[in-house]
């Protein structure tokens, strides 16, 4: 049985507020002589000619081919009707490009701190004794900044990569401080509600202004508490605890 293929370019699309664009091509089938139904709707779903799925929409890269449906037209012809789509939520970019939805806020927490606002040590005198420093539970703000968007690309392999580090270098979806190794990588995750053509992915960041370095400390045994003359590198020690990543790959536009 030999068939042919003659596509026709837009015939039709849609806008969904979660799934995004839909650009509809359909192509006319013919020559499914001799099958039942059930056999010619495979075959012309299956016909020499089609385009394969997740390929590019003609002219569109960011439009994929992710469905094909199909309806029998008369004893030997077929209409397959081939869904390209794309994830746009919010505004564009003059490249095309679709913006996140950016989600903002902050929380405090306790933390301990052995300094003042000012970053000065905090010390406590009884004399004659030798002056102690203190450690101080503060309620301090966390910045979180969480993003969603649509992507076509299953998020496991770039949660592996970027999921607990910090930006290496000047991130650039930040206008205000965004210095390296001050935003961590807390979630990047994705649902698929299409069975795996696209994904609606959250990536979420956590701000820390000292920087997410660890700060250990020597602790006198005798007293419990750290005394009050430590230094940089003298009974006092910064290390870097987590990997880091260039956040500016992710590609993320708000």
């Amino acid at each position: 049985m030999a068939t042919t293929v003659n596509i026709i370019n837009g015939a039709g699309g849609s806008l969904n507020e979660l799934k995004g664009y839909t650009i509809n091509r359909v192509a006319k089938v013919e020559g499914l002589s001799g099958l039942n139904s059930a056999a010619a709707i495979l075959a012309a779903l299956n016909a020499s000619g089609l385009p394969t799925m997740r390929s590019e929409y003609p002219g569109k890269e960011n439009m994929l081919l992710v469905d094909k449906s199909c309806t029998l037209t008369g004893p030997n012809t077929a209409d397959v009707t081939l869904s390209y789509k794309t994830g746009t939520y919010g505004s564009q970019q003059s490249d095309g490009r679709s913006k996140a939805i950016l989600t903002v806020g902050s929380t405090a927490s306790q933390r301990t701190f052995d300094t003042d606002y000012d970053g000065e040590k905090v010390t406590v005198s009884y004399p004659p004794e030798k002056d102690q420093g203190v450690d101080m539970q503060v309620y301090d703000p966390t910045l979180t900044i969480t993003l969603q968007q649509r992507e076509t690309d299953n998020p496991m392999l770039k949660s592996i990569i970027y999921v607990g580090k910090t930006n290496s270098t000047v991130w650039s979806i930040i206008p205000t401080d965004s210095a390296a190794n001050k935003w961590l990588c807390v979630e990047l995750s994705g649902q698929s509600d299409d069975g795996g053509e696209s994904y609606w992915v959250t990536y979420s960041f956590v701000y820390n202004a000292y920087t997410w370095a660890a700060r250990v400390k020597w602790i006198d045994p005798t007293t419990g508490r750290a005394p009050s003359d430590l230094q940089a590198g003298v009974g006092r020690k910064t290390i870097d605890v987590y990997g880091e990543a260039d956040f500016n790959a992710l590609g993320l536009v708000v």
